[in-house]
């Protein structure tokens, strides 16, 4: 029903809302590990996915014409997940941690703003949809 009203925006919204939530909390990690010696910085990825489920990716998704044909490519936006990955590619520290403090906070400022942005987006649709629906009586 809100695929008819809204297309993917809701969908799209709630996955960036998950990446970031899931972005936010591996900060957070982060940042209470910073003096941890050998702990490695965690990171969260998934606008790359997001935009290959929307269409927008470098490898186009192969057409499914029959219920028993496998899916190849990217998946819908409703499948996508953000992906976890620990960086031990960089060893700031003799400890062996590599958590930059400075970076971390630049990283968390950024996506609380937009963590905020993209809920306010999803307030303003559901009052919209909230609108009709009272409007429609």
């Amino acid at each position: 029903m809100l695929d008819r009203l809204f297309g993917n925006t809701i969908d799209v919204l709630e996955k960036g809302l998950d990446g970031n939530g899931a972005r936010l909390r591996a900060i957070g990690t982060n940042i209470a590990n910073a003096d941890t010696p050998g702990y490695k910085r965690r990171q969260v990825f998934f606008e790359r996915e997001m935009q290959q489920a929307l269409g927008h990716g470098d490898s186009p998704a192969l057409a499914v014409t029959q219920p028993g044909h496998l899916s190849v490519g990217p998946l819908g936006i409703s499948q996508s997940r953000p992906l976890e990955s620990i960086d031990s590619s960089s060893t700031m520290r003799n400890d062996g941690n590599n958590v930059d403090i400075d970076s971390e906070l630049t990283n968390l400022a950024q996506t609380h703003m937009t963590y905020n942005a993209l809920s306010e987006l999803a307030k303003r649709k559901l009052e919209g949809l909230k609108s009709v629906i009272r409007d429609t009586r």
